[in-house]
């Protein structure tokens, strides 16, 4: 079962590679987005992706979060495709939720919880208030980095542990040793 989840992953994210010849981020960053460890699933690259990709969401910076995860992935050799995955935990559906959480955590913070002067009619009146914001999304964003890294890091040696291990190949044939040339 585990290597079928990885030949899906790797039939994935080579669908991924392919489409992205020839694209604008492939024109932009050129043939480094194409490095091997941008695209390679070790445990330090996926565990730091998550964590890096959960800090990411929680900025306030909608609208260039897959930029900053390209940057920050081939800043740091992480897995690409898992940090755009986790920099997606806010989208159109739950960035609303994730603001407002994180401009009350802001006015708690500066100590302005009493005021109440906060109407937000549209992403256009956020921009007033992006000082409060950074301030709420801060500690919002690095908890939510330092939680996704510890569970990839749980999550991967769960399933290190729980699933069966390939068996190892023979480098070279004079490290096999024969007990009884008999049964052969």
């Amino acid at each position: 079962m585990k290597h079928r989840i990885k030949a899906k992953i790797k039939q994935l994210a080579a669908a991924i590679k392919s489409k992205l010849t020839g694209s604008r981020y492939a024109r932009t960053f050129g043939n480094y987005i194409f490095h091997h460890d941008l695209w390679h699933f070790q445990r330090r690259s996926v565990i730091l992706a998550a964590g890096i990709g959960a800090f990411i969401a929680f900025t306030p910076t909608f609208g260039v979060q897959t930029l900053m995860a390209i940057v920050a992935a081939m800043y740091w050799r992480m897995n690409l495709p898992i940090t755009i995955l986790m920099c997606y935990i806010t989208n159109p559906f739950t960035i609303a939720f994730v603001y407002f959480m994180e401009l009350r955590i802001g006015l708690f913070l500066l100590g302005m919880e009493g005021i109440d002067a906060v109407h937000i009619k549209g992403m256009g009146d956020l921009l007033e208030y992006i000082g409060i914001l950074t301030v709420g999304s801060l500690p919002v964003a690095v908890a939510a980095g330092f939680f996704a890294y510890f569970v990839a890091m749980v999550l991967h040696n769960f399933l290190k542990n729980k699933l069966p291990q390939k068996s190892p190949h023979v480098a070279n044939i004079q490290d096999v040793e024969i007990d009884n040339l008999e049964t052969l």
